[in-house]
């Protein structure tokens, strides 16, 4: 199953900005306490880069792929905003993406989050590589490209894709468990299990904590993120 990110995490470390008003569509905590439209924008503009090079790394795009970028879009930033990221992820699809590019966008992502927040980004890449069921060994260089201009050590690479590509499939039952429900709670309780978990977990609570409590909290957040993404695919929530 895959990891989505997650990434809450990483929209608010990637651009300081200042809080705006909810919205009333359903898009997630983080972004709704921390967006403004611009570096909204382009946050979802540099992750669309690196996911479309993602998808498009073994020669083609492919649904399953898709269902995920989709699924992590809405649990995280809302039906309008996925409607506009799909369109920017449509749009990098259709015509190559550079090298040069890839390790502009490295760049920039890594002068504006900590290494942490890095390695819950190519966590996120890692499972898209996967979504298919199969990694290309152009899907490999491909992370290992992002991994190197992320600065993320060869240990960490590693142990990541590891932890993604060979992990052991884990019964429902567990995943709505880590989610503090059962499997009689509707979709919307559901989703906002989902919220309240990722905010008690949200690594950023713990950076004054030990390192192995900050280690635990990224652990937890990226298992509750596995948990609504396994849920999300087998009842098809949208």
């Amino acid at each position: 199953m895959l990891t989505f990110l997650i990434i809450t995490a990483i929209f608010y470390l990637f651009f300081s900005s200042k809080r705006k008003k909810k919205e009333k569509s359903k898009s997630s905590y983080y972004n709704k306490r921390y967006s403004s439209s611009y570096d909204n924008e382009s946050f979802i503009s540099a992750i669309m880069l690196l996911t479309a090079a993602m998808m498009r790394a073994d020669g083609v795009a492919k649904k399953s792929e898709l269902y995920v970028v989709k699924t992590f879009l809405l649990a995280n930033f809302g039906e309008n905003e996925t409607i506009k990221a799909l369109q920017i992820l449509k749009d990098y699809l259709n015509r190559n993406i550079f090298n040069n590019e890839i390790v502009n966008v490295c760049g920039l992502i890594r002068s504006r989050t900590n290494y942490r927040t890095r390695i819950i980004i190519f966590n996120y890449l890692c499972q898209v590589a996967k979504a298919d069921g199969i990694v290309a060994g152009s899907e490999s260089d491909l992370l290992n490209l992002i991994g190197r201009y992320f600065g993320i050590s060869t240990n960490h690479q590693q142990e990541t894709e590891n932890n993604v590509f060979f992990r052991q499939e884990t019964n429902l039952y567990e995943h709505y468990k880590t989610l503090g429900i059962n499997e009689k709670a509707t979709n919307e309780e559901i989703k906002k299990a989902f919220r309240d978990k990722a905010k008690q977990w949200h690594p950023d609570k713990f950076s004054i904590k030990s390192e192995q409590e900050r280690k635990n909290a990224t652990i937890m957040f990226q298992k509750i993120n596995n948990a609504y993404t396994a849920i999300c695919e087998k009842r098809e929530i949208k």
